[in-house]
């Protein structure tokens, strides 16, 4: 599936290679990596860049039969990966992190289940749908995180699991136009028939009901980032500090999309960078800002 691996190593080491696909990617994680030694660095870059590959196979792969194949591809080498060894850069990046921090097998396999969802889309029936979705491409990516920053147990791996959950619905709010286009949407149904809203580009035509049923998504998602910051014991805000960045990035950027009375058909909602770094310096202290 991946003839051009061979010629990746020529340039650079696996490393190399996963950093350079975060350098790449302009996400608003980025910055949090920032807080860690250069060992827990390497290791969330190499778990980040696992998750733009899955990601990247779906999102640029107009033919989802092959996705599939891609898809299943990656689930046998994570398999491989834990047995023995996989020649990827990324999953060779990932053999020693996997062993140092105990990463679950169980948390890449969700992550390709997730995204392989998308390769057969289905608007989500309700609440409990959309979590199960949520849980598996960013709950998983929270969980593997958890593990990097630092020691976890029970509660952490929920805080961890939760905060993945409220980002990726600030994603969702953020993307409904983009993923409109995709022809996907990622609301749940029962919200779209409470406020009389098509799964379509008519989601748009009534901006008051629009921007009410937006506001619900939006209340229920600040619910989630403020009780994945409530589990959260106050001693382990520092050992997690750089889980926290993310989640308060990304509750700013939720914040934004409010302010903008959720202006997001047009264009693509983001935090200017000094407002990320500023949101970023704030919690990187070890504390939570309201």
């Amino acid at each position: 599936v991946f003839n051009n691996i061979e010629c990746f190593f020529k340039k650079m080491n696996p490393e190399q290679y996963c950093h350079e696909k975060v350098v790449n990617s302009g996400s608003n994680f980025t910055g949090a990596f920032a807080l860690l030694s250069n060992d827990r660095r390497l290791s969330i870059e190499a778990i980040y860049a696992f998750c733009r590959e899955i990601d990247d196979i779906v999102d640029e792969c107009s033919d989802m039969a092959l996705a599939k194949v891609k898809l299943s591809w990656w689930k046998n080498e994570v398999e491989k990966n834990f047995d023995s060894s996989s020649n990827h850069p990324v999953l060779r990046a990932l053999s020693s992190p996997i062993k140092k921090y105990s990463l679950q097998k169980t948390d890449f396999l969700e992550i390709i289940d997730g995204v392989a969802m998308d390769t057969n889309h289905e608007p989500f029936k309700d609440w409990n749908d959309l979590d199960i979705y949520c849980d598996k491409v960013a709950g998983a990516v929270g969980r593997l995180s958890s593990r990097v920053f630092g020691g976890v147990d029970d509660q952490i791996i929920q805080y961890a699991s939760i905060l993945g959950r409220a980002c990726q619905y600030t994603n969702i709010i953020r993307d409904i136009a983009e993923d409109l286009r995709k022809n996907r949407c990622y609301l749940p149904i029962t919200l779209l028939k409470k406020y009389e809203i098509n799964s379509s580009q008519q989601i748009f035509e009534n901006n008051l009901k629009f921007t009410n049923m937006c506001s619900e998504m939006a209340k229920i998602n600040h619910g989630l980032y403020n009780l994945a910051f409530k589990i959260l014991p106050k001693e382990k805000y520092k050992e997690q500090r750089a889980g926290i960045v993310m989640g308060v990035v990304y509750r700013t950027l939720l914040r934004k999309i409010e302010h903008s009375n959720f202006n997001v058909k047009e264009r693509k909602v983001s935090l200017h960078p000094f407002k990320k770094f500023w949101s970023a310096w704030y919690a990187s202290w070890g504390s939570i800002p309201s």
